[in-house]
């Protein structure tokens, strides 16, 4: 176990802290996903439509960060291989809606347990309790980045206003939907 404790000068920043923890994680999880025959953005396009079963490729394209043009080939490598379904939307039939199908969550799910056991070695060292507090505090964190821009300036007295409340999770989710 190391020894942490560090004044606020001497700690690294969030920014390159994370940098460090999201390398080692990507590269440990690239070769599970290849065992699976999934890119990192395959994974997440199934994941995230495991989560929404059905959206439109814009949609989709938003909410994952990637872009749309580029979206496409993706979907179209995903589709020949049974993983995701695409059929025109009834609202608008220029969109498209996007579903994983049960080969997809199939697949997506046997990935998923693969890095969830590399996250168990990954997080071996800490403590039940402190593995349950870092995973709730990195999903809020996750929630509240999508929905705001930390990069705007703000006084040192007033710091950052990051609002990871569940309350405005739950507004922002209802305006989506």
């Amino acid at each position: 176990m190391y020894d942490l404790v560090v004044s606020d000068a001497e700690r690294d920043d969030l920014a390159a802290m994370f940098a460090r923890i999201t390398r080692r994680l990507g590269d440990a999880e690239r070769p599970l996903l290849e065992r699976h025959g999934l890119t990192m953005w395959e994974y997440i396009v199934l994941s995230h439509l495991a989560r929404r079963p059905v959206e439109t490729q814009l949609e989709l394209a938003r909410r994952i960060g990637y872009d749309k043009t580029r979206l496409i080939a993706l979907l179209d490598r995903l589709q020949s291989e049974g993983l995701i379904e695409r059929e025109p939307d009834a609202a608008d039939r220029r969109a498209r809606n996007v579903r994983i199908t049960k080969s997809g969550e199939r697949r997506r799910a046997a990935a998923q347990r693969d890095i969830r056991a590399m996250e168990d070695r990954a997080l071996a060292e800490l403590s039940a309790d402190d593995r349950q507090t870092l995973l709730a505090i990195l999903q809020r964190l996750a929630l509240s980045a999508q929905d705001q821009d930390v990069s705007s300036p703000v006084s040192p007295a007033q710091g950052p206003q990051l609002d990871t409340s569940s309350e405005r999770h739950q507004r922002g989710h209802q305006s989506r939907t």
